[in-house]
């Protein structure tokens, strides 16, 4: 089970117009992200709770945390890995949708977080954008997309060196084959991690004014 405990936002809703969810990397837990992260969202979003579960497993690198085990990057492994934790993510969206009484989830996720954020279009319908810093789509076969009406946004550097840029253009692909629209923002010179610019252009995705 993922705890709902950890709201960022300051005000406690009954009703929310917007949920946004925070899913972490490898290795990492939800006090990880700076200040700066959540307050590009929330100053641009308003009436709208924040979310940052920690991944269900302590993290096999010996801190943090992980939504599932990363011995390697192949397709297998991942899948594998999404496989395990996607139900419990999908639970855990549809409880932030009956709290705040919205159906309007967004998911924001970096890295493994970010496989994770993809995985939601299979789960669950609630999720209308998906913003994907430095993350791969590993498309699963034979299941049918849920979240129909969903948008997304890649956020990928080109010298990224842990999960190489041209994951961008393959989730681009494979989402658009899905039937999924989906735009890339490219940065440069940050390696595998998030800048402003990245985070300005999550939060004006998310507001419909990109």
């Amino acid at each position: 089970m993922l705890k709902s405990d950890n709201v960022l936002t300051s005000v406690d809703f009954d009703h929310a117009e917007n949920v946004v969810v925070f899913l972490h990397g490898y290795g990492s837990c939800w006090e990880f992200f700076p200040e700066s992260h959540k307050s590009y969202f929330a100053k641009e979003l308003k009436n709208t709770v924040i979310c940052a579960p920690n991944a269900p497993f302590v993290c096999d690198a010996g801190r943090g945390f992980q939504w599932f085990k990363l011995r390697d990057m192949s397709y297998q492994e991942i899948r594998r890995g999404l496989d395990t934790v996607a139900t419990m993510l999908s639970d855990y969206i549809e409880d932030l949708s009956n709290t705040y009484e919205c159906d309007s989830i967004n998911v924001v996720g970096f890295s493994q977080g970010a496989m994770l954020s993809f995985e939601t279009l299979y789960h669950s319908d609630k999720v209308k954008k998906i913003v994907a810093y430095a993350g791969m789509f590993v498309p699963a076969p034979n299941k049918p997309i849920a979240a129909k009406s969903a948008k997304v946004l890649i956020v990928h550097s080109m010298d990224d060196q842990s999960v190489p840029y041209i994951n961008a253009n393959l989730a681009k692909d494979n989402l658009e084959a899905a039937g999924i629209p989906s735009q890339i923002v490219t940065c440069d010179g940050i390696g595998h991690s998030i800048s402003v610019d990245g985070l300005e252009a999550g939060a004006r995705f998310i507001t419909g004014n990109f």
